[in-house]
């Protein structure tokens, strides 16, 4: 098991969009990132952790997304799904609140399995949307989450197969 710290991350990263012109960094999840060592509190290690990636994303002018767990929720007593969790909620510090730009959290009940709830809790520049929430489903068929109401889009692969299986029917014809 090969395990990476956020600087080898970040070269990485660089490489990638010099050579590919890759736009955005996806860190998913954030806790198999080699931690701090004990040389700092987690506390301290995620707020110089999140300040880095602000920089290497301006720097670069790419889009960062990290991917972070909350702490175990606890339940109420009653048999009930654990409350939604907010960003202060993810393990480790609430700079995952106050140091990020947009903060987005999703959230499947136990009680209701097949429904996941998107809460986009924080944005910080207004012009790139608005807090809110809204409902996925999700389709064990295909794996796929989708609003409840529209046509499951199918994937962009398939839609090429059939458009190619459609020309080679009218060439044999």
């Amino acid at each position: 098991d090969v395990s990476f710290g956020l600087e080898d991350v970040l070269k990485t990263a660089e490489l990638h969009i010099k050579r590919y012109g890759v736009n955005g960094l996806i860190i998913d999840p954030w806790a198999r990132l080699e931690s701090h060592g004990g040389s700092v509190d987690a506390h301290a290690f995620i707020g110089e952790s999140l300040r880095k990636l602000n920089i290497f994303k301006k720097a670069n002018d790419i889009h960062v997304a990290v991917v972070a767990h909350p702490k175990k929720m606890d339940k109420d007593g009653s048999g009930a799904s654990p409350k939604r969790p907010n960003l202060y909620d993810i393990s480790g510090s609430a700079h995952w609140n106050n140091l990020v730009d947009m903060g987005i959290v999703a959230h499947r009940s136990i009680d209701e399995p097949n429904t996941t709830g998107i809460y986009i809790e924080k944005i910080k520049h207004k012009f790139l949307g608005k807090t809110g929430a809204f409902e996925l489903k999700f389709d064990k068929s295909c794996n796929r989450y989708y609003v409840e109401g529209e046509e499951i889009a199918p994937e962009p692969e398939f839609v090429k197969y059939i458009e190619f299986l459609s020309k080679q029917e009218k060439k044999l014809a």
